[in-house]
């Protein structure tokens, strides 16, 4: 059981890759109406691609700084083992 002080590394981890993920995969379709685009007449389609691109580099971005946050917070690299002495056993 956990303390309520305790922070669940993992668990954040996974709400991450998750997350990531999903804006991943809206940033594929996001990608291929950009090239559907091109060949598109539709002025509405069109600008409907532009937003697409828009929100996703948004959330591309807001992500990629959860992940570092998350990272290089201090129980991020103690996760990673940031701190243990170089030393073989």
């Amino acid at each position: 059981m956990l303390n309520n002080d305790a922070t669940d590394v993992s668990l954040r981890f996974f709400d991450l890759i998750q997350f990531g993920f999903y804006v991943h995969l809206a940033g594929f379709f996001a990608d291929s109406s950009m090239a559907i685009r091109v060949y598109a007449k539709n002025k509405v389609f069109r600008l409907f691609a532009i937003i697409l691109v828009s929100f996703y580099t948004a959330f591309w971005l807001a992500w990629l700084i959860w992940a570092h946050v998350i990272r290089f917070r201090f129980i991020g690299r103690v996760c990673s083992g940031a701190f243990l002495e170089d030393k073989e056993a």
